[in-house]
């Protein structure tokens, strides 16, 4: 279950959370959510088999969170901006892309031994090309505020959806 489940999520200053998307590899299985459009199962009714299942979703924060102290750590050690696996725990592993200034890491939580793992790096390279014109040079979009731009959402699912897909 771990390597067809996906978490994307950008972190900005003092670890506020701009933006965070859920991604199952397969679209027949789950739907696009991002967190805050999910719901309680109270209001589902009952879990459905193409719904994130909430402690999944925070066992992948969880992952994504602890994350951020080995990001810390391995950015005062080495220049490199992208790092593969830099964090594990049981059967998931993040990655991380750095700005050049390090205030916002862009993480991905995702199965260990994930055969698209070798798409982890063109993933957040890309999404963090995508960041800049939508979201850095966007005179709407606040410093370090939730992202919101729905142009930007949907870039961003287009492109897992290349990189990840089966």
């Amino acid at each position: 279950m771990s390597e067809r489940l996906y978490y994307f999520v950008i972190v900005g200053r003092d670890d506020r959370v701009l933006y965070d998307l859920l991604y199952p590899a397969s679209l027949s299985e789950l739907d696009w959510r991002t967190s805050s459009e999910l719901s309680s199962p109270a209001e589902r009714g009952d879990f459905e088999p193409h719904h994130f299942i909430p402690s999944i979703q925070v066992l992948l924060q969880f992952v994504a969170y602890s994350a951020l102290d080995h990001i810390e750590e391995k950015y005062w050690l080495t220049s490199a901006r992208s790092l593969k696996h830099i964090f594990r725990f049981r059967d998931w592993s993040a990655s991380v892309q750095l700005t050049p200034n390090a205030a916002t890491r862009f993480v991905l939580v995702h199965g260990a031994s994930d055969d698209a793992s070798r798409n982890v790096r063109a993933f957040l390279h890309a999404v963090y090309e995508a960041y800049v014109p939508h979201v850095v040079c966007n005179p709407f979009q606040e410093e370090d505020a939730p992202i919101t731009s729905k142009r930007f959402h949907e870039v961003a699912k287009n492109l897992a959806k290349r990189y990840f897909s089966g």
